[in-house]
C-alpha cells in the first residue's frame, strides 16, 4: 500500500507545478499586454470618431519609448479598382516620460483601415477600424463635463462626442470634418486659438452664456444685439440663438469640398501636345530616303555616312521633341472666409511624361483614387507614364485679403484685386491696396473660368477677387439664404 501511494503524490504534486506555471505564464503575458498598451496609443478622430473624406485630427503617446513609427494603412479602392492604398508614416523621437505626437490626416472612404505602432522590430501597439465606422456625416464636439443633455438636444442623427477642452488643438485642418464645437463653460475653457482654427475651418463655434463671460472667451462672443458673429467660414453663436439660428447657418454653409472640387476642375495642367502622325511620318520619309541614297551610292563610305545619319537625327529629334521637365507641376491657390481670416486650399497639378515618384514637400489628398505615401514630412506620389494627378494640401489657417467692411469691399492686401464679383451682386473696378471698391455700372467683360466655377458653388451674397496669384472668396458678414448657382 505505500508503494501505491506514492505516485498519487507525486502526480498531485506534478498538477500543482503545472498549474503554478501556467498562472506564471498568464500573469507574464497580462503584464507584458498591459505595459504594451501602456507604452503607446494611437487616437483617430476626436474621441476616436472619424470623418470619411475629410481631414481628421491623429494623436500618439509614448510613455518611455524611444524613436518610434506610426504607419496608417488605408485601403480606398473597390472590388472593381483593386487595392488603393494610402499610406500615413510618421516617426515621432519619443524619450523619457510622456511623448504627445498630434498630426491631421486625411481620411477617404475606406475598405479597410489598420494602424500600427513600431520601434525597431518591436510592435508596441496596432489596431483597426471597422469598414461600417466610414461616416460622412460631420460631427459635434462638445466641450463639457456633462455631455447627456446635450446628446439628447442635438437628437439622434447628430454625432456627438465629448472632447476634453486640453485635447482641442490649434490648426483648422482638425476641425475639416466637424459641424459644431459647443462650450458648455462647465470646466476649464478651450484656448482662444482653438476656436478660431474651428471657425476659420467652417465651424459654427457655439458658447454657452457662462462660457462667454469667462474673461478668456468673452473677446470672442458676439456683440450684445447680434446673435452670431462671421468669423472665417464659421460662426461664433451664442447658446440662445442656437436652435432659431442654427437652420439659417447650416443653409448658408460653404461647401468646401465641392469650392475645392470646382476651384481645381478649371485651368488644369494638361500634358504637351505631340507632334502629328503626319509630321512624323514625313520625317521618317525623308530619314528612309536618305539612307537609301547614301547606302547606294556611296559604297561603305555610304555606310559610315548613314550612321551618322542615324545618330545626327536621333540627337536633333531628341532635343526638338524632349519636354523641358520630366515632370509638369503647377500650383493654384483659393482662400476661402471672412472678416479677414479664413483657409488657404493648395490644388497641385501633376504631369509625368516618364513613370516617376513625384515628391512634395506638403500633406496632401488626392483628387480621385490613387495611391501615395504621406506624412507630417511630404508626400510621395507614383505616376505612370504620361498621366496627370490633382492634390489638395493640407488647409492651413490664411488671410482674406477681400473684406466686407459693411456694404463695401475693402482690399487689405498687398497687391491690387481685379475680377471682383459678388454672386447675385455687382461687379467692381480693380481695387488697389488699401483702397475701397467702385460697382461698374456696365460691365460686358465675361467673368473668367475659375470664377464661374466658383459662382457655382459658393453661398449668395459672397465676393471673389484675384491678386494675380490667389483666388480670395469673402463670405458674407450676415448669413443668406443659399440659391442655385451661377452668375446671376
Amino acid at each position: 500500500m505505500p508503494v501505491r501511494a506514492q505516485p498519487a503524490r507525486r502526480t498531485a504534486a506534478s498538477f500543482a507545478l503545472r498549474a503554478a506555471l501556467v498562472s506564471v505564464v498568464a500573469l507574464c503575458v497580462g503584464t507584458a499586454s498591459g505595459q504594451a498598451q501602456r507604452l503607446a496609443g494611437v487616437e483617430l478622430g476626436f474621441a476616436g470618431t472619424l470623418v470619411a473624406n475629410a481631414w481628421n485630427p491623429l494623436r500618439l503617446t509614448l510613455r518611455d519609448v524611444g524613436p518610434a513609427v506610426l504607419e496608417v494603412v488605408i485601403d480606398q479602392g473597390s472590388l472593381r479598382d483593386g487595392t488603393i492604398p494610402l499610406v500615413y508614416r510618421a516617426t515621432v523621437a519619443g524619450g523619457s516620460g510622456l511623448s504627445v505626437f498630434d498630426d491631421e490626416l486625411f481620411v477617404p472612404i475606406w475598405r479597410s483601415l489598420t494602424w500600427t505602432v513600431r520601434s525597431g522590430a518591436t510592435t508596441l501597439a496596432s489596431g483597426s477600424v471597422p469598414r461600417g465606422d466610414a461616416d460622412r456625416r460631420a460631427v459635434d464636439v462638445v466641450v463639457t463635463e456633462a455631455p447627456g443633455p446635450w446628446r439628447a438636444r442635438l437628437g439622434d442623427q447628430a454625432r456627438v462626442v465629448d472632447v476634453p477642452a486640453e485635447r482641442l488643438v490649434a490648426r483648422s485642418a482638425a476641425y475639416d470634418g466637424v459641424r459644431a464645437l459647443i462650450v458648455a463653460g462647465d470646466g476649464d475653457p478651450p484656448r482662444t486659438a482653438a476656436l478660431v482654427a474651428a471657425a476659420a475651418a467652417g465651424a459654427i463655434v457655439v458658447l454657452s452664456d457662462v462660457s462667454a463671460a469667462l474673461p478668456a472667451l468673452a473677446a470672442l462672443a458676439p456683440p450684445a444685439d447680434e446673435p452670431w458673429r462671421r468669423v472665417g467660414a464659421g460662426w461664433i453663436v451664442l447658446e440662445r440663438a442656437l436652435e432659431p439660428g442654427v437652420a439659417v447657418l447650416e443653409a448658408a454653409r460653404t461647401d468646401h469640398a465641392a469650392t475645392v472640387s470646382a476651384f481645381a476642375a478649371v485651368d488644369r495642367l494638361v500634358p504637351p501636345r505631340s507632334e502629328s502622325s503626319i509630321t512624323l511620318l514625313f520625317g521618317a520619309s525623308i530619314y528612309a530616303l536618305a539612307v537609301l541614297i547614301v547606302l547606294r551610292f556611296g559604297g561603305l563610305p555610304g555606310i559610315v555616312a548613314a550612321a551618322a545619319i542615324v545618330i545626327a537625327g536621333s540627337f536633333v529629334a531628341w532635343a526638338a521633341l524632349r519636354p523641358s521637365s520630366p515632370t509638369l507641376q503647377t500650383t493654384r491657390d483659393v482662400v476661402i472666409g471672412g472678416n479677414g481670416i479664413g483657409q488657404r486650399w493648395r490644388v497641385h497639378d501633376l504631369v509625368s511624361l516618364p513613370a516617376s515618384e513625384v515628391r512634395l514637400d506638403a500633406a496632401v489628398r488626392p483628387i480621385g483614387l490613387t495611391p501615395l505615401t504621406t506624412g507630417p514630412d511630404g508626400t510621395s506620389v507614383p505616376l505612370a507614364r504620361w498621366r496627370g494627378q490633382q492634390l489638395v494640401e493640407r488647409p492651413r489657417v490664411a488671410d482674406v485679403w477681400l473684406r466686407w467692411e459693411g456694404r463695401d469691399l475693402v482690399n487689405d492686401g498687398p497687391r491690387p484685386l481685379t475680377e471682383v464679383r459678388v454672386r447675385g451682386g455687382d461687379v467692381y473696378d480693380a481695387i488697389a491696396p488699401g483702397g475701397t471698391g467702385a460697382i461698374v455700372s456696365n460691365d460686358a467683360s465675361p467673368p473668367s473660368a475659375a470664377a464661374r466655377a466658383l459662382f457655382d458653388v459658393i453661398p449668395a451674397g459672397t465676393a471673389i477677387a484675384f491678386d494675380g496669384a490667389t483666388w480670395f472668396v469673402a463670405l458674407a458678414s450676415e448669413p443668406r439664404e443659399a440659391r442655385a448657382g451661377g452668375l446671376d
